[in-house]
Protein backbone atom coordinates (compact mmCIF):
# COMPACT_ATOMS: atom_id res chain seq x y z
CA UNK A 1 0.00 0.00 0.00
CA UNK A 2 1.11 3.56 -0.93
CA UNK A 3 0.18 6.77 -0.38
CA UNK A 4 1.35 9.76 -2.07
CA UNK A 5 3.49 12.60 -1.19
CA UNK A 6 2.39 15.82 -3.32
CA UNK A 7 2.78 19.56 -2.48
CA UNK A 8 -0.59 20.19 -1.80
CA UNK A 9 -1.87 23.02 0.69
CA UNK A 10 -2.23 22.27 4.17
CA UNK A 11 -5.96 22.57 5.27
CA UNK A 12 -7.40 23.55 8.53
CA UNK A 13 -6.47 21.19 11.72
CA UNK A 14 -8.55 18.98 12.68
CA UNK A 15 -8.93 18.94 16.76
CA UNK A 16 -7.89 14.94 16.88
CA UNK A 17 -10.02 13.28 19.19
CA UNK A 18 -10.70 16.58 20.11
CA UNK A 19 -12.91 19.98 18.90
CA UNK A 20 -12.42 18.99 14.88
CA UNK A 21 -11.49 21.11 12.77
CA UNK A 22 -10.63 19.00 10.12
CA UNK A 23 -14.27 18.42 8.87
CA UNK A 24 -15.27 19.51 5.27
CA UNK A 25 -14.79 22.85 4.31
CA UNK A 26 -17.50 25.23 4.55
CA UNK A 27 -18.72 28.69 5.66
CA UNK A 28 -20.16 28.96 9.65
CA UNK A 29 -22.59 32.21 10.93
CA UNK A 30 -20.39 34.62 12.16
CA UNK A 31 -19.40 33.53 15.98
CA UNK A 32 -20.72 36.56 18.51
CA UNK A 33 -19.27 37.72 21.79
CA UNK A 34 -21.02 38.09 25.10
CA UNK A 35 -20.80 41.35 26.25
CA UNK A 36 -18.22 42.75 28.72
CA UNK A 37 -19.10 42.94 32.24
CA UNK A 38 -19.69 45.69 34.30
CA UNK A 39 -16.97 46.06 36.19
CA UNK A 40 -14.93 45.88 33.20
CA UNK A 41 -14.00 48.88 31.32
CA UNK A 42 -12.55 49.82 27.71
CA UNK A 43 -8.77 50.90 27.65
CA UNK A 44 -8.23 51.37 23.89
CA UNK A 45 -9.99 50.55 20.86
CA UNK A 46 -6.85 49.86 18.21
CA UNK A 47 -8.07 50.19 14.33
CA UNK A 48 -5.31 49.03 12.63
CA UNK A 49 -2.23 46.83 13.28
CA UNK A 50 0.76 48.77 14.29
CA UNK A 51 4.23 47.37 12.52
CA UNK A 52 7.45 46.84 13.90
CA UNK A 53 10.08 50.08 13.52
CA UNK A 54 13.13 49.34 10.94
CA UNK A 55 14.91 48.29 14.17
CA UNK A 56 13.21 45.08 13.44
CA UNK A 57 13.52 44.71 9.71
CA UNK A 58 15.39 41.20 10.29
CA UNK A 59 13.83 39.78 13.37
CA UNK A 60 9.87 39.25 11.19
CA UNK A 61 10.58 36.17 10.14
CA UNK A 62 10.45 32.61 13.16
CA UNK A 63 13.84 31.25 13.78
CA UNK A 64 15.47 29.17 16.49
CA UNK A 65 12.44 26.64 16.57
CA UNK A 66 12.88 23.80 19.50
CA UNK A 67 10.86 21.57 21.15
CA UNK A 68 10.23 22.19 24.52
CA UNK A 69 7.16 20.17 26.73
CA UNK A 70 4.66 17.94 25.13
CA UNK A 71 1.46 16.17 26.86
CA UNK A 72 -1.29 14.04 26.45
CA UNK A 73 -5.04 14.68 28.24
CA UNK A 74 -6.25 11.51 29.33
CA UNK A 75 -9.72 10.83 29.31
CA UNK A 76 -10.59 10.73 32.67
CA UNK A 77 -12.86 12.56 35.19
CA UNK A 78 -10.53 14.26 36.98
CA UNK A 79 -7.61 16.33 35.21
CA UNK A 80 -4.63 13.99 33.99
CA UNK A 81 -1.83 15.00 31.70
CA UNK A 82 0.83 12.66 30.98
CA UNK A 83 4.21 14.22 30.69
CA UNK A 84 5.83 14.18 27.81
CA UNK A 85 3.14 11.63 26.12
CA UNK A 86 2.90 10.48 22.38
CA UNK A 87 1.19 12.06 19.44
CA UNK A 88 -1.02 9.16 17.65
CA UNK A 89 0.92 7.29 15.06
CA UNK A 90 -0.02 7.38 11.55
CA UNK A 91 -1.10 3.36 10.73
CA UNK A 92 -3.08 3.43 8.21
CA UNK A 93 -5.11 0.21 7.07
CA UNK A 94 -4.52 -1.50 3.86
CA UNK A 95 -7.48 -1.06 2.02
CA UNK A 96 -10.16 1.62 1.42
CA UNK A 97 -12.15 2.56 4.40
CA UNK A 98 -16.26 3.62 4.25
CA UNK A 99 -16.85 5.67 7.69
CA UNK A 100 -19.51 7.61 9.34
CA UNK A 101 -20.06 11.06 9.68
CA UNK A 102 -18.59 12.49 12.77
CA UNK A 103 -21.63 12.97 15.50
CA UNK A 104 -21.08 13.06 19.11
CA UNK A 105 -19.94 16.58 21.53
CA UNK A 106 -16.88 17.67 20.34
CA UNK A 107 -15.52 20.87 22.91
CA UNK A 108 -13.71 23.70 21.56
CA UNK A 109 -11.37 24.38 23.32
CA UNK A 110 -10.02 20.86 25.10
CA UNK A 111 -7.49 22.59 27.71
CA UNK A 112 -10.24 24.81 29.10
CA UNK A 113 -12.80 22.02 29.29
CA UNK A 114 -10.56 20.13 31.31
CA UNK A 115 -9.35 22.44 33.24
CA UNK A 116 -11.20 25.35 33.40
CA UNK A 117 -10.34 27.92 35.41
CA UNK A 118 -6.61 27.94 34.34
CA UNK A 119 -6.18 26.42 30.79
CA UNK A 120 -2.90 27.01 30.40
CA UNK A 121 -1.37 25.79 33.46
CA UNK A 122 -1.20 22.29 32.48
CA UNK A 123 1.43 23.05 30.05
CA UNK A 124 3.21 24.99 32.34
CA UNK A 125 3.13 21.72 34.94
CA UNK A 126 4.80 20.14 31.67
CA UNK A 127 7.53 22.66 30.96
CA UNK A 128 8.48 22.17 35.15
CA UNK A 129 8.14 18.29 35.27
CA UNK A 130 9.89 18.20 31.91
CA UNK A 131 12.91 20.58 32.70
CA UNK A 132 12.71 20.83 36.59
CA UNK A 133 15.07 23.33 36.48
CA UNK A 134 13.79 25.71 33.32
CA UNK A 135 14.06 29.31 33.41
CA UNK A 136 10.61 31.06 33.50
CA UNK A 137 12.18 34.70 32.53
CA UNK A 138 13.09 33.02 29.58
CA UNK A 139 9.08 33.54 28.12
CA UNK A 140 8.48 36.91 26.99
CA UNK A 141 4.78 35.79 25.14
CA UNK A 142 2.86 32.38 26.09
CA UNK A 143 0.45 32.06 23.69
CA UNK A 144 -1.62 29.16 21.95
CA UNK A 145 -2.29 28.38 18.43
CA UNK A 146 -5.69 29.64 18.42
CA UNK A 147 -4.65 33.53 20.57
CA UNK A 148 -1.93 34.25 17.99
CA UNK A 149 -3.52 32.97 14.85
CA UNK A 150 -6.25 35.62 16.19
CA UNK A 151 -3.76 38.43 16.44
CA UNK A 152 -2.64 37.29 13.08
CA UNK A 153 -5.67 37.26 11.63
CA UNK A 154 -6.05 40.75 12.47
CA UNK A 155 -2.79 41.75 11.00
CA UNK A 156 -4.30 40.25 8.03
CA UNK A 157 -7.56 42.44 8.16
CA UNK A 158 -8.89 39.10 7.93
CA UNK A 159 -13.26 38.55 9.43
CA UNK A 160 -12.64 36.45 12.45
CA UNK A 161 -14.55 37.07 15.83
CA UNK A 162 -12.71 36.23 19.06
CA UNK A 163 -11.24 37.53 22.41
CA UNK A 164 -8.45 35.89 24.98
CA UNK A 165 -7.16 37.23 28.69
CA UNK A 166 -3.85 39.19 28.75
CA UNK A 167 -1.72 38.99 32.06
CA UNK A 168 1.88 40.02 32.54
CA UNK A 169 3.38 37.90 35.19
CA UNK A 170 7.05 38.92 36.09
CA UNK A 171 8.37 39.30 32.71
CA UNK A 172 6.19 37.23 31.19
CA UNK A 173 2.92 38.14 29.03
CA UNK A 174 0.41 35.17 28.67
CA UNK A 175 -2.19 35.18 26.20
CA UNK A 176 -5.14 32.27 27.37
CA UNK A 177 -7.76 31.75 24.92
CA UNK A 178 -11.39 32.52 26.33
CA UNK A 179 -14.89 30.77 25.17
CA UNK A 180 -17.84 31.77 25.87
CA UNK A 181 -18.25 28.42 28.40
CA UNK A 182 -15.62 26.43 29.85
CA UNK A 183 -16.64 23.60 27.91
CA UNK A 184 -18.35 25.17 24.67
CA UNK A 185 -19.29 22.93 22.29
CA UNK A 186 -19.22 23.09 18.17
CA UNK A 187 -22.49 23.01 16.72
CA UNK A 188 -23.48 21.34 13.60
CA UNK A 189 -20.34 19.14 13.34
CA UNK A 190 -19.85 17.82 9.57
CA UNK A 191 -17.45 15.74 7.71
CA UNK A 192 -14.90 13.55 8.93
CA UNK A 193 -12.27 15.46 10.77
CA UNK A 194 -13.13 12.98 13.97
CA UNK A 195 -13.70 9.40 12.03
CA UNK A 196 -10.64 9.61 9.69
CA UNK A 197 -8.22 9.97 12.22
CA UNK A 198 -9.48 7.43 15.04
CA UNK A 199 -9.44 4.57 11.61
CA UNK A 200 -6.17 5.82 10.31
CA UNK A 201 -4.19 6.51 13.33
CA UNK A 202 -3.48 4.67 16.97
CA UNK A 203 -2.16 5.35 20.27
CA UNK A 204 1.22 3.64 21.73
CA UNK A 205 0.25 1.36 24.58
CA UNK A 206 1.76 3.36 27.34
CA UNK A 207 -0.35 6.11 26.45
CA UNK A 208 -3.85 4.82 25.64
CA UNK A 209 -6.88 6.37 27.51
CA UNK A 210 -5.59 9.69 25.90
CA UNK A 211 -7.57 12.47 24.23
CA UNK A 212 -5.48 14.75 22.57
CA UNK A 213 -2.00 15.31 22.37
CA UNK A 214 -0.81 19.07 23.49
CA UNK A 215 2.99 20.09 22.27
CA UNK A 216 4.80 23.41 23.51
CA UNK A 217 7.35 24.70 21.19
CA UNK A 218 9.38 28.28 21.46
CA UNK A 219 10.84 29.91 18.31
CA UNK A 220 11.80 33.53 18.05
CA UNK A 221 9.92 36.48 16.57
CA UNK A 222 9.99 39.87 16.26
CA UNK A 223 12.88 39.93 19.22
CA UNK A 224 10.40 37.66 21.43
CA UNK A 225 11.06 34.53 22.72
CA UNK A 226 7.68 33.00 21.98
CA UNK A 227 6.36 29.69 23.32
CA UNK A 228 3.49 28.21 21.31
CA UNK A 229 0.77 25.34 22.81
CA UNK A 230 -0.66 23.32 20.18
CA UNK A 231 -2.78 20.48 19.41
CA UNK A 232 -0.79 17.67 17.17
CA UNK A 233 -3.17 15.19 15.15
CA UNK A 234 -0.26 12.78 14.72
CA UNK A 235 3.36 11.98 13.39
CA UNK A 236 4.69 9.73 11.04
CA UNK A 237 6.97 7.28 12.15
CA UNK A 238 8.84 7.34 9.22
CA UNK A 239 10.08 10.45 9.84
CA UNK A 240 11.22 9.11 12.97
CA UNK A 241 14.59 8.58 13.32
CA UNK A 242 14.87 4.91 14.94
CA UNK A 243 18.75 4.70 14.84
CA UNK A 244 19.33 6.60 17.12
CA UNK A 245 19.84 4.68 20.55
CA UNK A 246 18.10 5.70 23.73
CA UNK A 247 21.51 6.65 25.05
CA UNK A 248 22.03 8.97 21.99
CA UNK A 249 18.57 10.19 22.20
CA UNK A 250 19.59 11.59 25.50
CA UNK A 251 22.95 12.56 24.88
CA UNK A 252 21.71 14.76 21.91
CA UNK A 253 19.24 16.16 23.92
CA UNK A 254 20.91 17.08 27.50
CA UNK A 255 20.11 14.92 30.67
CA UNK A 256 16.58 12.61 30.40
CA UNK A 257 15.03 15.43 32.29
CA UNK A 258 12.09 12.45 32.74
CA UNK A 259 14.77 10.33 35.07
CA UNK A 260 14.28 9.19 38.35
CA UNK A 261 16.24 11.69 39.53
CA UNK A 262 15.37 14.60 37.87
CA UNK A 263 11.52 13.37 38.82
CA UNK A 264 12.82 13.67 42.56
CA UNK A 265 14.03 17.41 41.73
CA UNK A 266 10.66 17.78 40.00
CA UNK A 267 8.71 16.78 43.47
CA UNK A 268 10.87 18.70 45.86
CA UNK A 269 10.37 21.62 43.48
CA UNK A 270 6.86 21.12 43.89
CA UNK A 271 6.49 20.90 47.27
CA UNK A 272 7.78 24.64 47.49
CA UNK A 273 4.71 25.63 45.65
CA UNK A 274 1.76 26.52 47.73
CA UNK A 275 -1.16 24.20 46.68
CA UNK A 276 -4.06 25.47 44.54
CA UNK A 277 -7.93 24.40 45.19
CA UNK A 278 -7.67 22.77 42.19
CA UNK A 279 -5.42 19.53 41.99
CA UNK A 280 -3.69 18.47 38.43
CA UNK A 281 -2.97 14.87 38.43
CA UNK A 282 0.56 14.18 36.24
CA UNK A 283 1.19 10.95 35.11
CA UNK A 284 4.67 10.40 33.46
CA UNK A 285 4.79 7.90 30.26
CA UNK A 286 5.59 8.40 26.52
CA UNK A 287 8.61 10.13 24.82
CA UNK A 288 9.05 13.23 22.94
CA UNK A 289 8.50 13.15 19.32
CA UNK A 290 10.35 15.17 17.06
CA UNK A 291 9.07 17.80 15.22
CA UNK A 292 10.07 16.72 12.11
CA UNK A 293 7.64 13.68 12.24
CA UNK A 294 4.07 15.58 13.14
CA UNK A 295 1.42 16.57 11.05
CA UNK A 296 -2.24 18.03 11.15
CA UNK A 297 -4.79 17.06 8.92
CA UNK A 298 -8.31 17.87 7.03
CA UNK A 299 -10.52 15.96 4.83
CA UNK A 300 -12.53 17.09 2.06
CA UNK A 301 -14.98 15.76 -0.04
CA UNK A 302 -13.78 14.70 -3.65
CA UNK A 303 -16.88 15.86 -5.24
CA UNK A 304 -16.72 19.27 -4.69
CA UNK A 305 -12.73 20.16 -5.69
CA UNK A 306 -10.36 18.09 -7.30
CA UNK A 307 -7.23 18.14 -5.49
CA UNK A 308 -5.11 20.11 -8.24
CA UNK A 309 -7.67 22.93 -7.50
CA UNK A 310 -6.57 23.43 -3.94
CA UNK A 311 -4.33 26.64 -3.54
CA UNK A 312 -1.82 26.29 -0.69
CA UNK A 313 -2.41 30.21 0.24
CA UNK A 314 -5.54 29.52 2.53
CA UNK A 315 -4.05 27.72 5.15
CA UNK A 316 -0.40 28.37 5.35
CA UNK A 317 -0.52 30.83 7.82
CA UNK A 318 -1.52 28.31 10.53
CA UNK A 319 1.04 26.19 9.87
CA UNK A 320 3.22 29.05 10.54
CA UNK A 321 2.38 29.96 13.66
CA UNK A 322 2.31 26.10 15.03
CA UNK A 323 5.43 25.37 12.73
CA UNK A 324 3.90 21.89 12.10
CA UNK A 325 5.98 20.56 8.89
CA UNK A 326 3.29 18.22 7.47
CA UNK A 327 -0.03 18.06 6.77
CA UNK A 328 -2.35 14.80 5.50
CA UNK A 329 -4.98 15.83 3.04
CA UNK A 330 -7.87 13.49 2.58
CA UNK A 331 -10.24 13.20 -0.05
CA UNK A 332 -13.45 10.90 -0.16
CA UNK A 333 -16.71 10.19 -1.86
CA UNK A 334 -19.63 10.35 0.70
CA UNK A 335 -17.19 8.78 3.47
CA UNK A 336 -15.30 6.17 1.41
CA UNK A 337 -11.49 6.95 1.15
CA UNK A 338 -9.52 5.51 -1.52
CA UNK A 339 -5.58 4.77 -0.29
CA UNK A 340 -4.56 7.30 -3.53
CA UNK A 341 -6.98 9.88 -2.57
CA UNK A 342 -4.86 10.43 0.51
CA UNK A 343 -1.93 12.64 0.35
CA UNK A 344 1.19 13.51 2.72
CA UNK A 345 2.41 16.52 2.31
CA UNK A 346 5.55 18.20 3.32
CA UNK A 347 4.66 21.83 3.84
CA UNK A 348 8.18 23.23 4.90
CA UNK A 349 9.27 24.80 1.65
CA UNK A 350 5.61 26.28 0.98
CA UNK A 351 5.30 27.70 4.52
CA UNK A 352 8.62 29.77 4.39
CA UNK A 353 8.01 31.30 0.75
CA UNK A 354 4.79 32.39 2.60
CA UNK A 355 6.34 34.03 5.59
CA UNK A 356 8.88 35.67 3.15
CA UNK A 357 6.04 37.28 0.98
CA UNK A 358 4.02 38.33 3.84
CA UNK A 359 7.00 40.03 5.82
CA UNK A 360 5.25 43.51 6.03
CA UNK A 361 1.81 41.53 7.08
CA UNK A 362 4.18 39.65 9.54
CA UNK A 363 5.70 42.34 10.98
CA UNK A 364 2.54 43.88 12.18
CA UNK A 365 2.11 40.63 14.00
CA UNK A 366 5.11 41.52 15.70
CA UNK A 367 3.96 45.14 16.02
CA UNK A 368 0.63 43.97 18.22
CA UNK A 369 2.48 41.08 20.50
CA UNK A 370 4.58 44.22 21.45
CA UNK A 371 1.69 47.02 21.74
CA UNK A 372 -0.14 44.32 24.49
CA UNK A 373 3.35 43.95 26.50
CA UNK A 374 3.44 48.06 26.55
CA UNK A 375 -0.39 48.01 27.49
CA UNK A 376 0.65 45.40 30.10
CA UNK A 377 3.78 46.83 31.40
CA UNK A 378 3.59 50.71 31.11
CA UNK A 379 0.35 51.59 31.18
CA UNK A 380 -0.29 49.79 34.43
CA UNK A 381 -3.12 47.24 33.25
CA UNK A 382 -1.26 43.96 34.29
CA UNK A 383 -4.60 41.92 32.99
CA UNK A 384 -6.58 42.66 30.56
CA UNK A 385 -9.29 41.08 27.49
CA UNK A 386 -8.66 41.36 24.35
CA UNK A 387 -11.56 41.23 22.31
CA UNK A 388 -12.79 41.47 18.53
CA UNK A 389 -15.96 41.19 16.24
CA UNK A 390 -15.98 40.27 12.56
CA UNK A 391 -13.35 42.96 10.74
CA UNK A 392 -14.14 45.40 13.58
CA UNK A 393 -11.04 46.95 15.44
CA UNK A 394 -9.06 45.23 18.00
CA UNK A 395 -10.38 46.26 21.54
CA UNK A 396 -8.87 46.07 24.79
CA UNK A 397 -11.02 45.74 27.73
CA UNK A 398 -9.68 45.58 32.01
CA UNK A 399 -9.94 42.14 33.00
CA UNK A 400 -12.71 40.57 35.41
CA UNK A 401 -11.27 40.35 38.97
CA UNK A 402 -11.42 37.15 39.59
CA UNK A 403 -9.51 36.11 36.28
CA UNK A 404 -5.92 35.14 35.76
CA UNK A 405 -3.99 33.33 33.54
CA UNK A 406 -2.23 31.07 36.00
CA UNK A 407 -3.41 29.90 39.90
CA UNK A 408 -1.48 31.86 42.76
CA UNK A 409 0.37 28.79 42.98
CA UNK A 410 2.30 28.78 39.52
CA UNK A 411 2.62 32.22 39.62
CA UNK A 412 4.46 32.01 42.94
CA UNK A 413 7.36 30.95 40.50
CA UNK A 414 7.50 34.30 39.27
CA UNK A 415 7.71 36.33 42.59
CA UNK A 416 4.07 37.09 42.35
CA UNK A 417 1.95 36.79 45.26
CA UNK A 418 -1.66 38.55 45.23
CA UNK A 419 -4.10 37.49 48.87
CA UNK A 420 -7.25 39.44 47.22
CA UNK A 421 -6.42 37.76 43.91
CA UNK A 422 -6.22 34.23 45.66
CA UNK A 423 -9.88 35.02 48.05
CA UNK A 424 -11.32 36.14 44.59
CA UNK A 425 -10.32 33.22 42.43
CA UNK A 426 -11.83 30.57 45.17
CA UNK A 427 -14.60 32.45 45.61
CA UNK A 428 -14.96 32.06 41.38
CA UNK A 429 -13.98 28.28 41.91
CA UNK A 430 -16.81 27.54 44.33
CA UNK A 431 -19.37 29.47 42.14
CA UNK A 432 -18.68 26.67 39.16
CA UNK A 433 -19.09 24.15 41.73
CA UNK A 434 -21.96 25.39 42.40
CA UNK A 435 -23.68 26.44 39.30
CA UNK A 436 -22.72 23.79 36.57
CA UNK A 437 -22.85 20.12 38.40
CA UNK A 438 -21.84 19.26 34.59
CA UNK A 439 -18.07 21.64 34.58
CA UNK A 440 -17.61 20.35 38.24
CA UNK A 441 -16.64 16.98 37.14
CA UNK A 442 -13.60 18.35 35.83
CA UNK A 443 -12.86 19.86 38.88
CA UNK A 444 -10.99 17.80 41.74
CA UNK A 445 -10.81 19.58 45.49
Amino acid sequence: MTFSRSSFGRGQRAGHRGAPGGHDFRRTPAASLPKPEHSQRQIESIAAAPALTEDFDDKIRIENVEYVTSFNWKETRDPTIIVPGKPPRWQPPSSAQSLHEDGGIYYRDPNSARFPSYPTEPAIRAIRERIPDFDLSEIDVFGCGNTVGSLLSFARDEERTFRFGVESIGSSLFLVRKTNTPRETIEDVRGYGHTFPEAYTTWARDVRGSASHQRVIKYDFAGLKCFIRSESDGYLPDLVDHNKSTSEQKHEDGDDPLSDTNRLMALALGLQVPSTAIDLTVQHAGEPTPQQALFDLKTRALKTKRAGDISVDDFLHRMWVNQTPNFILAFHTYGKFENNNIHIVDVRNKVNEWEAQNATMLSKLGGLLHKLINVATQNGESRFEVRRVGKGPLQLWSEVPQWSALSPGLKALWGVKDRHETRALQAEQNKLVHEDDEDADYLKF
